[in-house]
């Protein structure tokens, strides 16, 4: 889940071996003209560290850098000649834990998806991950392979359990 979206703030576990916190810093330069060059992004360690880049190309603009403008996750280093040097700030928080049991999917290996409709259906804001048993739970029934999109519903990392799902002929198969 990334927490770049969120005007709101930010809360996540710390020291938790469960959640994994990532930190990026995406930098984008603009011409003049409006041209921008492709993406890079550094993988950081933290606020420190982005403002520690940031600084630096600060520094490197020197006289030609007029102004700075930016938030708490976003900077733009406005230059003499027009350009710009936009800098977004990432910071993800990756936790595999199934919503109602606390299962670590990464751990077991229960990669899927599911049609839209039907994930909206019992996790309506879209956010965190199920088990399979705990989404068969929330619909009331067991999952078929009409409840996944055809192609890559599963990742090559699957339990007998997801396995078996996929391949269960449905009403609509």
């Amino acid at each position: 889940m990334s927490l770049i979206d969120d005007p709101a703030g930010f809360s996540y576990p710390c020291n938790d071996p469960e959640a994994k916190v990532v930190w990026a810093l995406r930098k984008v330069e603009v011409s003049p003209d409006g041209t921008e060059t492709p993406s890079q992004l550094y993988r950081v360690s933290g606020r420190v560290e982005i403002e520690r880049i940031i600084d630096d190309h600060m520094q490197r603009a020197g006289a030609d850098l007029t102004d700075v403008a930016g938030t708490l996750w976003t900077r733009s280093l406005r230059l003499r000649d027009g350009g710009r040097i936009e800098f977004w700030i990432i910071l993800e928080v990756i936790d595999w834990r199934c919503l109602d049991c606390g299962w670590n999917l990464q751990r077991v290996d229960e990669y899927y998806m599911v049609h839209d409709e039907l994930w909206l259906s019992v996790v309506p804001d879209r956010k965190g991950l199920l088990c399979v048993g705990c989404l068969e739970d929330r619909l009331g029934r067991e999952l078929n392979a009409a409840d996944f999109p055809t192609g890559r519903s599963i990742d090559g990392r699957y339990t007998e359990r997801l396995w078996d799902r996929v391949n269960r002929a449905g009403p609509n198969v």
